[in-house]
Order: structure tokens, then C-alpha cells, then sequence
């Protein structure tokens, strides 16, 4: 039988999404673990805020890619709870040792004050665009219509991003619905 602070452990490796075999954990135990443990929101700095995504960049033979999944989960976070978002830009992510990371969080935080009718950030000022173009590889066609479909903060940046690619379809309705105030399927009006 595991010790109280073993649980703890387990619990903790839950919640951020970790499974290890370090203290006699494997996968398999934690998985059937969880029916023992109370499910508890996870509202950790680091996921509700753009300063705990500076590290959000993987490192590959390539050069790097960002964290899709780190990012678009703060998004989605921020999309459903548009109340931590002034808190969630106002401090400097560190710089991750990518200028393209670094653009891109800027232009992130732009982006969200924008559609917020929020002052942009000042940090992001101290932010350079960067010297060459920036994309995810595809084809020439694919690259013209991310450049189609990016939005102005990034092309700011240097950066050939469209918005589906960070801001979800399934999330997006609600995203404008929270901003603004409108019903997220509002009907049309007869005419």
C-alpha cells in the first residue's frame, strides 16, 4: 500500500498530465490509480498565463517547432475563462532562446489584447520582427493560404501562421461569444 505522500506524488503527476517511473509509478498504476483520486481543476500560472509559455518551444533536427499542444491549451483556457486574461498578459515571458518563440508570443498576446479591446501589452514593443519569414513547412499552395489567413499580429512579426492553427474551430465561437457578448450560434435574423 502506497504512503500518503506517494499519493500525493501520483495525484500531482495526474494533474500535469506526467506519467513517471520514478517512486515505483509506472503508467499503468497511475491510469488505474485515478478512480481512487478526486478529479481538481488545474489552474497553474504556467497554463493561464503567455510568460509560462516561454519554455514552449521543442527543440528538433530541424531547429525547433513550438509546443502546439502547450499553446493551443492556454488558448482554449483563456477562451473559456476570459477573465484571467489581463493577468495572463501582462508579464514577460522570459526569452526562450528562440526568436521565432519569441515573436510568437508576442504576436500571441497582440492578438488576444486586440480582440479584447485590451491595451497591447508593453513588453511586446521590446519584441523585433523577425529578419526572415517564418513558417511551418508545407506546399507552396499551403504556405499561400496560411499567409491568407494570418492574422495582422503575427504577420506584424514575421510570422506565416493562420488562426485555425492556434485558436481551435471548436473554441473559436466561444472565444468571440465571451468577448463580445453574443450568443455563440446566434441565429440569423429574417430579413
Amino acid at each position: 500500500m502506497k504512503s500518503a505522500a506517494a499519493w500525493g506524488l501520483a495525484r500531482a503527476y495526474l494533474r500535469f498530465g506526467a506519467a513517471s517511473t520514478r517512486d515505483g509509478f509506472d503508467r499503468e498504476h497511475l491510469v488505474l490509480s485515478t478512480r481512487r483520486l478526486p478529479a481538481t481543476p488545474v489552474r497553474s500560472r504556467s497554463r493561464t498565463t503567455l510568460a509560462g509559455l516561454s519554455d514552449a518551444w521543442q527543440r528538433t533536427a530541424r531547429g525547433g517547432t513550438p509546443d502546439w499542444t502547450r499553446l493551443r491549451g492556454a488558448l482554449d483556457m483563456l477562451a473559456q475563462h476570459p477573465e484571467l486574461l489581463p493577468d495572463a498578459l501582462e508579464s514577460r515571458p522570459k526569452p526562450s532562446g528562440s526568436a521565432v518563440m519569441d515573436a510568437l508570443l508576442a504576436g500571441i498576446a497582440d492578438k488576444l489584447a486586440d480582440d479584447a479591446r485590451l491595451p497591447r501589452p508593453t513588453w511586446t514593443k521590446r519584441i523585433p520582427r523577425l529578419k526572415s519569414e517564418w513558417s511551418a513547412p508545407g506546399t507552396p499552395a499551403m504556405l499561400a493560404a496560411r499567409r491568407a489567413a494570418t492574422p495582422p499580429q503575427l504577420k506584424e512579426r514575421g510570422l506565416v501562421l493562420d488562426e485555425s492553427s492556434l485558436w481551435r474551430d471548436r473554441v473559436v465561437a466561444a472565444y468571440v461569444a465571451n468577448l463580445t457578448g453574443a450568443p455563440e450560434h446566434a441565429e440569423p435574423t429574417p430579413s
